[in-house]
């Protein structure tokens, strides 16, 4: 759920007269003009305004569009006055200052006065921040990359007001090659619709009512997929201790099955097929991170699987006509459960098949992917492929390796990311029975289709 994009929705129906009841009782908003006009010609002629200057009325095909009969479009000069704030070099600033320093991008600073008594409403007027519109606080100074605004608050509400100017696009008339910049003469020109000041209170009131609704269903949102995320991890955990699901005296044990693995080592190493297996370290109790079941076993995850390590190809060698095999060149090419390829290569030197899984263990590190798109692909350097032996059933090593990964980037910290082959070939792993492996992740499958959906319904 896109938050911002529905206030800003919000906003322009408000903006429309479409987020409130128009009421017929209401003062309709060319009285209120009158009103600000008469004002205006008050101040002047005690002196305290300059004389106002002559605003071009607004035609029918100017109107971007329509409004309530209520509503008055105007432009922002007939409205509002702005003046620039008082420099003040940040050298002068004071860290425990009495009084907030605002500027175009809101609080600054702090300084020991004030140049304003009552809240302000500023805008932006140069630079990045040109055109952001703040509600200062009571005793503020206001710098001159700001510009305070005036207007007649018995007959425009300072919060409709707030609300309506950081709709308003105030940087519309900006040259973009130079700096931004905005002026009265800018400014003053722009078009905005009035509605009469009982619905401007109004629709203030319905935008707080709705903004603390959103506020409210985003923090929601956001522990929701944290406790899912959470209890993803949990669930996982359970599954790779054994308590995910039941055990079955009747599956085949686990050392029958690393017999099987050894005998189908010897052959393959026998038949050039592998690497000499390498020798690895005995597994002591106390590396043992948690209890698992007694058809279980602890075991290096050398002593089940052939790593193949890739390497890297000349550019020359690939196409992108899709002729041969895809070349999983790196992090690039894993993303949320999905392979993009850009690249194919007819001569492939080396090579992981349907079911293995595929790793990144250089630059981004930890990306990780079941392969079931392709029956083979070619590996870089950057991603290594894991082949169980013995058996093809690797789902069940590929949750765990999910959720193993936070480990595994740990030990990659450094000058150059990377993860070794000895980081992987040692790794712990609690081996369960086949049959077990299998139960196990149709549970998974169940649970974590089930998270995915909620987790799509609030992205979504």
């Amino acid at each position: 759920m896109d938050t911002q994009k529905l206030k800003d929705k919000i906003l322009q129906l408000a903006i429309q007269g479409k987020l409130v009841e128009q009421d017929p009782s209401d003062e309709p908003a060319s009285e209120l003009l009158k009103k600000i006009e008469a004002e205006k010609k008050k101040l002047y002629k005690e002196g305290k305004i300059r004389k106002p200057k002559k605003i071009p009325t607004i035609k029918d095909g100017e109107k971007p569009f329509k409004i309530p009969e209520s509503w008055e479009w105007v432009r922002l000069g007939e409205i509002i006055s702005i003046k620039s704030g008082d420099f003040l070099p940040r050298k002068n600033m004071i860290d425990n200052g009495e009084f907030p320093v605002y500027g175009g991008n809101g609080i600054n600073g702090y300084y020991n006065r004030y140049n304003i008594k009552e809240k302000q409403i500023i805008i932006g007027r140069v630079g990045y921040y040109c055109g952001n519109v703040h509600l200062t606080k009571k005793k503020s100074w206001i710098t001159d990359n700001a510009f305070i605004t005036y207007f007649d608050d018995k007959n425009i509400y300072k919060d409709f007001l707030v609300w309506l100017l950081r709709k308003t696009n105030l940087r519309q008339s900006n040259n973009a090659t130079a700096q931004p910049v905005i002026s009265g003469r800018k400014i003053y020109p722009i078009k905005v619709p009035m509605p009469p000041l009982n619905e401007q209170k109004r629709i203030v009131k319905k935008i707080d009512e709705l903004f603390k609704l959103i506020d409210n269903l985003d923090s929601d949102k956001e522990k929701l997929l944290e406790t899912i995320e959470i209890t993803r991890n949990k669930v996982l955990q359970d599954a790779i201790q054994g308590k995910l699901v039941d055990q079955d005296p009747n599956d085949e044990p686990v050392s029958e099955l690393l017999i099987k693995i050894e005998a189908e080592r010897k052959k393959l190493y026998k038949d050039g097929k592998i690497r000499k297996p390498k020798k690895l370290p005995p597994i002591k109790d106390e590396e043992k991170p948690f209890d698992i079941p007694e058809s279980w076993e602890w075991v290096r995850l050398g002593k089940i699987i052939d790593l193949i390590s890739g390497r890297d190809l000349p550019i020359a060698q690939c196409n992108n006509e899709k002729e041969g095999i895809p070349y999983i060149m790196g992090a690039s090419n894993i993303n949320n459960g999905n392979l993009s390829i850009e690249r194919w290569i007819e001569e492939p030197k080396t090579i992981a098949e349907k079911r293995d899984i595929i790793i990144t263990v250089k630059g981004t590190v930890g990306k990780i992917h079941y392969l079931d798109e392709f029956e083979s692909v070619n590996l870089s350097r950057q991603v290594v492929g894991i082949k169980q032996i013995g058996y093809d059933y690797n789902y069940y090593l590929f949750n765990f390796l999910k959720g193993y990964m936070n480990q595994l980037k740990k030990v990659s910290q450094g000058v150059i990311p990377g993860i070794s082959r000895d980081d992987i070939l040692n790794v712990l792993y609690p081996l369960p029975p086949i049959n077990e492996q299998k139960r196990i992740v149709g549970k998974l499958d169940n649970v974590f289709s089930l998270f995915d959906i909620l987790e799509n319904y609030f992205d979504n």
